[in-house]
């Protein structure tokens, strides 16, 4: 999975990215890239609404 969403290894992407003072703050991040953590009813709702949303595409 980490190749697929950074295109290189692990190692390949710290060597890339990591520095001799710490982790380089060059990258921005878009509001795409970012990681939400949502509650089990949260993570229900919206399973939900996309389960609703693909049945109605199939009709």
């Amino acid at each position: 999975m980490f190749i697929k969403k950074f295109g290189c290894t692990p190692k390949a992407y710290r060597k890339e990215h990591m520095s001799a003072d710490g982790p380089s703050s060059t990258k921005t991040y878009t509001t795409e890239e970012k990681e939400s953590i949502y509650s089990a009813s949260e993570s229900i709702k919206a399973l939900e609404a996309y389960k609703s949303a693909k049945d109605t595409e199939q009709e």
